[in-house]
């Protein structure tokens, strides 16, 4: 039969000691581990808060971006604008937030405000590194406005760069070629154009190519 231990040997038990320590501790400082245990909970209900708070408001930016993108494929451009602006405004920092600034540019250019849309591609250009979906097409849409505003250099410059360094829209590199080269022409570049066009070339077969061939002819001389 096993022995009982005695109360001396009780209390040289490392178990023992250990939780009369800890009830000792804890009746000295019991105002103090109230203290910390009310904070513990209010970081952790705070936590809790923030992540759902979070959710939510991503929620909400998704629900209102579909929304306006529901308007702007319906060709309601003014309720869309307005609606892509709340997003922007309200969700600035989500995706929806930054992909609405490429839509309002969208619309500006629409609405024949190039300058506005200019801003706004810019903008989205400028918070894309994270949420870049609309990279090309945001400077695309600025090429445009650039051409509508007659500023060809600084659209052939921007088209060039964009065919060097396209992100997504890689089915568009012989349209980005042909509008640089395009505007190098309207800008009295020729020579420049000449160059874009014979990168052109060498993407292109059949009719289209023997037609550039014809046009390179007549501009080089």
């Amino acid at each position: 039969m096993a022995r009982k231990l005695s109360r001396k040997e009780l209390k040289r038990d490392p178990f023992v000691t250990a939780i009369l320590n800890a009830w000792e501790y804890t009746r000295e400082h019991q105002g103090i581990i109230f203290a910390g245990l009310i904070i513990l909970m209010v970081v952790i209900f705070a936590t809790v808060w923030m992540q759902n708070s979070s959710r939510g408001s991503r929620i909400e930016a998704i629900t209102q971006f579909s929304e306006a993108l529901s308007a702007f494929r319906m060709g309601d451009v003014k309720t869309a604008e307005q609606l892509f602006t709340m997003v922007q405004e309200n969700h600035g920092s989500t995706e929806a937030g930054v992909h609405a600034l490429y839509f309002i540019g969208k619309c500006e250019l629409i609405a024949g405000n190039f300058t506005a849309a200019i801003e706004s591609f810019d903008r989205y250009l400028s918070n894309s590194s994270k949420y870049n979906d609309f990279h090309d097409a945001s400077m695309d849409g600025k090429g445009i406005a650039l051409m509508n505003q007659q500023k060809y250099a600084e659209a052939a410059d921007l088209y060039s760069e964009l065919a060097r360094s396209i992100k997504t829209n890689t089915f568009m590199e012989k349209v980005y070629l042909r509008r640089a080269a395009d505007n190098y022409k309207f800008s009295n570049q020729p020579a420049r154009a000449v160059e874009i066009m014979q990168q052109l070339l060498e993407k292109t077969t059949g009719i289209e190519r023997r037609d550039l061939e014809v046009e390179l002819a007549i501009l080089s001389g």
